[in-house]
């Protein structure tokens, strides 16, 4: 009697079937609640701390708030707090859902059960995605309401969907989609946590501001016309978060002040194209790694 020793492609799982893994994955950490419910805090907090900064600003060094007010919207101020820590938080949970399976060496497993490696990661980008969209629709409501509280008796642009600000409102959820699955990568290329999550920092906190800092200085100093100059200045427009921001810019009939000084002067979805290079950039290693090493 001749026994096949074959393997049964019936003992893996389907695509759906690891989707449904890694959604119960995700949902059994209690890193994924409390990196989610900092998230939500912090984004929300910080909105509001900026809505009261700018009621109690009405009247101090002769401020008019009504004619600050009557150039903004407040689906930009909403996202404020996205821009400013929530897109680091958002990146180091995608960080999370990897390197946890492999300081665990659960990877072992999930990748017995599911040969199909890019099937995986596939499976964990999906349910991360979804989890970065609700989240993130959950921060913005709860900051719009906020917002609409306090600002509905004053000239600010309140609306949701007249305008840029459906885009804006949109833009939100690529946005933090995009880092959640940035970090993922980023993991998934450096697999460990406390150096991917200071990749991450790096990108999306550190460079940025020491950018800033410089591209201020150049301004001040009045030597930003160089070439090599305008070339670190278009460079510093590249970096993942810098360019992504651009997608809660509010861009008028002639562009605003902000992308007349730029040198490239990216707008919203040439900025988001480029976070989007930024991931590909890692996606490219991170797959070939996966693919050609054991675990």
């Amino acid at each position: 009697m001749t026994v096949d020793a074959s393997p049964d492609p019936r003992a893996h799982l389907s695509f759906w079937g690891v989707l449904a893994s890694e959604r119960i994955k995700f949902l059994s950490l209690r890193s994924t609640y409390w990196v989610l419910g900092v998230f939500i805090f912090v984004t929300t907090g910080v909105n509001a701390l900026i809505y009261v900064a700018m009621k109690s600003a009405d009247g101090v060094s002769g401020l008019d708030l009504s004619v600050l007010l009557a150039d903004l919207h407040l689906t930009q101020l909403m996202n404020s707090g996205v821009v400013i820590f929530g897109k680091l938080i958002i990146a180091i949970l995608g960080v999370l859902m990897v390197t946890n399976e492999y300081s665990s060496g659960m990877i072992r497993s999930t990748l017995t059960a599911a040969p199909r490696r890019v099937g995986v990661i596939a499976g964990k980008c999906v349910v991360l995605i979804a989890a970065a969209v609700a989240t993130g629709s959950l921060a913005a409501a709860f900051s719009y309401l906020i917002g609409l509280a306090m600002f509905s008796d004053t000239p600010l642009d309140v609306s949701l969907f007249q305008g840029q600000n459906l885009r804006i409102v949109l833009g939100l959820q690529l946005y933090v989609a995009t880092l959640a699955v940035l970090g993922c990568l980023i993991g998934l290329l450096i697999r460990s946590t406390a150096a991917s999550i200071a990749t991450i920092v790096c990108l999306t906190f550190v460079l940025p501001t020491v950018a800033e800092t410089v591209s201020g200085f150049l301004s001040i100093s009045g030597s930003g016309e160089g070439g090599w100059r305008r070339v670190l200045l278009g460079a510093f427009e590249c970096l993942p978060t810098t360019a992504g921001d651009h997608l809660f810019d509010w861009v008028g009939e002639v562009g605003d002040s902000a992308q007349s000084s730029a040198v490239l002067g990216l707008g919203p979805w040439t900025g988001y194209g480029v976070l989007c290079l930024w991931v590909l950039a890692f996606a490219i290693p991170a797959f070939l790694r996966l693919l050609r090493r054991d675990v």
